[in-house]
């Protein structure tokens, strides 16, 4: 039987006894890489894995213990309480957080000290009963603490809140601008010209209100929504799944011939080009991105690498791509956009390949069912209904993808799917045949 199925049929004291094996390695390993104890007090360090060597050794040992304990919490409730705690209690949590960022409640509490309801309440403009009311609730989620009756101190969480801008941003962007968007999932699924639309604009973010936007027309809208995206995605880049290391590790870029051409499509700033090219110097490449984006982007290039990147502008609906190239890189970009506006971004990029050449596709590759602990297929499900409530696309698993690239053309073949051994983004490897369509 698969050793995620077994996990699902295990009892408490085997549970049990799988989480005491595990602190007992967790300690181990902080011990051997010199890592902070992990803490609800603020100022100890917000991640136990924290360098290449110690992830490797540290995420599999701490995925096992939190889905251990995660089933241990189900179990030890019961099916009746477990639903009571989601249905009731649950639900507030995203809507407590909002109100503690939104209204700056966070950074009303000194880092080092504590402050009374009162004195937040005056600094946020809130009435002094409704502060209590939110900040003793997200206290019970750990965010905060009441050490002393009336007086608030920060924990590890709502101190990386008050202190990490951008990890602020992320929590925004989610809860603020996302979260919304899924009071409307019912009518999203059920209103004619919205039911199984393949349109960036027929989401329920459209419906809550009451626009024809797409995602980027709706964030560029609004300065604060626009700046909060960015902080979220800079935010990202110090999580595990957002990573470029599995990127700059992929093993077909030794395999590549010295002055290999790789576009970058949908770059930005070309900060993954860059990754690679330091672990690569073999290789050139040209990151595009809409002319807004790149016009300046050279400015943040290092000098060494100056002779082998560059920047173009290049919209990918626009038309053909223009440039030749041994490897297309196109890094979170597919997930942005339903099987329609996908496949022509795909069907653009290959008028110019060359037969032999590649697509590298860097995106979320959904896992099949138990092969992943529930917790982690949690988040990558989360982030499917993400694309779904707010920008009007989709996650794919491999059959997805696969129907996706034979849509585009007969002479595409993936040859090969990679999933980086901490999780997050795949690769899928597709190579253009010789043949005509």
């Amino acid at each position: 039987m698969d050793s995620i199925q077994q996990q699902n049929l295990q009892t408490l004291d085997a549970l049990g006894s799988q989480v005491t094996q595990k602190i007992a390695e967790l300690q181990r390993l902080l011990d051997k890489h010199d890592i902070p104890q992990p803490s609800f007090a603020p100022n100890i360090c917000d991640n136990i894995d924290q360098t290449p060597d110690s992830k490797l050794e540290i995420i599999p040992v701490k995925t096992a213990l939190v889905e251990a304990a995660r089933q241990i919490y189900v179990l030890a409730l019961g099916p009746r309480e477990y639903l009571n705690q989601v249905t009731l209690a649950d639900k507030y949590d995203a809507a407590v957080m909002r109100a503690i960022l939104v209204f700056e409640i966070d950074k009303a509490v000194p880092i080092n000290g504590e402050a009374s309801y009162a004195e937040i309440s005056k600094k946020c403009d809130l009435a002094e009963r409704e502060v209590k009311r939110f900040v003793k609730f997200a206290i019970t989620n750990y965010i905060f603490y009441e050490h002393r009756k009336g007086y608030v101190s920060h924990s590890a969480v709502s101190a990386l809140w008050a202190t990490d801008a951008d990890e602020r941003n992320w929590a925004l962007h989610n809860i603020r601008d996302v979260y919304l968007s899924t009071i409307s999932f019912n009518d999203a699924l059920s209103r004619p010209g919205f039911k199984g639309s393949d349109e960036t604009n027929k989401t329920p973010r459209n419906i809550l209100y009451g626009d024809s936007t797409d995602v980027f027309q709706y964030m560029s809208s609004d300065t604060q929504r626009w700046n909060a995206f960015h902080g979220a995605m800079r935010a990202s880049k110090k999580f595990d799944t957002f990573s470029t290391s599995h990127v700059t590790e992929w093993s077909g870029w030794k395999k590549l011939p010295e002055g290999a051409s790789v576009v970058d499509i949908g770059g930005s700033y070309g900060h993954v080009s860059k990754a690679i090219a330091l672990a690569h110097p073999h290789l050139k490449f040209c990151v595009q991105d809409l002319p807004s984006v790149v016009s300046d982007a050279h400015k943040s290039l290092e000098p060494e690498l100056a002779d082998r990147i560059s920047f173009s502008a290049y919209d990918f609906f626009s038309g053909p791509q223009p440039e030749t190239a041994d490897v297309y890189l196109l890094r979170w970009v597919l997930h942005d956009w339903p099987d329609k506006y996908a496949a022509k971004i795909l069907r653009n990029t290959i008028a110019t390949m060359k037969p032999g050449s590649r697509i590298l596709l860097v995106d979320v590759i959904l896992p099949e069912p138990n092969t992943v602990p529930k917790y982690k297929e949690k988040s990558a499900r989360a982030t499917d209904l993400q694309m779904y409530a707010f920008v009007g696309a989709i996650e794919r698993d491999v059959d997805m993808w696969r129907e996706l690239i034979a849509k585009v053309d007969s002479r595409l073949e993936i040859v090969d799917i990679q999933r980086p051994s901490l999780g997050g983004h795949g690769i899928l490897e597709v190579k253009l045949n010789e043949g005509t369509l």
